[in-house]
């Protein structure tokens, strides 16, 4: 029997813990792509995990953004809704004013009249004596009133317009008048608008019409344009040299600017017409208001001073 040497045995054994140590680097690498699978598998689960919390944050931003939108857009019609209400609301209250500063003019007129009959009675029955036969009475009041038909005196329509009698008003002038006194507003402009397209009015005629059309642009609320007719019947005012027409042009201007809130100019207008005739108090009233409307911005504040842009007075350098 042959013997084994000891150099064989070593050589083995080192050969077989090398097959076991390769084994076990073999199992481990398996190992290793078992735990790499399960991390890629984990690495996709929160990759779709990331994705979808992406699109609902999306969704919900979007969602947001549309209820944002949907929010303002019912604010604005909301608010659109409450300042048309407010507007009719305005325009149905100042409609009220008028109608009684109008009743309030003919109460006054009336009481007027009265006083003239009740004076002339008792003049007449101081004269007689405290005789009261029927057939020795006259009748004042019946004068009174023919008196007043036959020379009817200025009138104020609307607060806004002095209707002054004037045998030689245009007629188109005066269907205008009753238009507006009744409300009648665009059938009214448009009767102004046919005598302003006339090419043989008077300087006067033609800065007076001028004049009524800028009040009752005032009185439509679009005083832009009032403005140019006030301004054009100023400078016709001049032309044909009356002061008083001048001042009523100012009066009108300061109103429209004051609609614009242009407190400073308007102000500065009503100063400049102040001394017309038959206007003195509404031109008190309206500075008034403007002063009053202006000093409410601190000093400095653009709304107290005067635009550069403004002349104060039209047609001059």
């Amino acid at each position: 029997m042959s013997s084994v040497s000891p150099t064989s045995i070593s050589a083995a054994t080192s050969f077989e813990k090398i097959r076991q140590l390769c084994y076990t680097l073999i199992e481990q690498r398996d190992d290793l792509h078992v735990q790499l699978r399960q991390s890629q598998a984990q690495v996709e689960t929160l990759s779709r995990e990331n994705h979808d919390l992406k699109m609902v944050s999306d969704g919900v931003y979007n969602f947001q953004e549309q209820a944002d939108t949907q929010f303002a857009h019912q604010r604005a019609q909301f608010a659109a809704r409450q300042h048309r209400a407010l507007e009719f609301e305005l325009k149905a209250t100042r409609r009220l004013i008028e109608d009684l500063l109008d009743q309030n003019s003919s109460y006054r007129a009336l009481v007027k009249k009265l006083n003239v009959s009740v004076q002339g009675w008792l003049s007449w029955f101081l004269r007689n004596g405290g005789s009261t036969q029927q057939h020795e009475r006259p009748r004042p009041y019946v004068v009174v009133e023919q008196q007043a038909a036959s020379k009817p005196g200025p009138e104020w329509i609307r607060s806004t317009w002095l209707s002054e009698p004037d045998q030689e008003k245009p007629l188109l002038l005066a269907n205008a008048e009753v238009l507006y006194r009744r409300h009648e507003d665009r059938k009214a402009l448009e009767e102004v608008g046919t005598l302003l397209k006339r090419t043989d009015l008077p300087d006067k005629e033609h800065a007076n019409a001028q004049l009524f059309m800028a009040a009752m642009l005032c009185a439509c609320n679009n005083p832009g344009p009032a403005i140019y007719h006030a301004e054009m019947g100023y400078i016709l005012a001049k032309k044909a040299g009356s002061n008083e027409l001048a001042g009523k042009a100012q009066f009108h201007r300061g109103i429209a600017f004051l609609i614009l809130l242009r407190f400073a100019e308007a102000s500065h207008c009503f100063s400049l017409a102040e001394g017309t005739p038959l206007h003195e108090d509404e031109i008190t009233l309206w500075k008034a208001r403007s002063e009053s409307a202006r000093l409410r911005f601190p000093e400095g504040h653009p709304k107290r001073l005067l635009e550069r842009s403004f002349v104060p007075r039209p047609g001059t350098a």
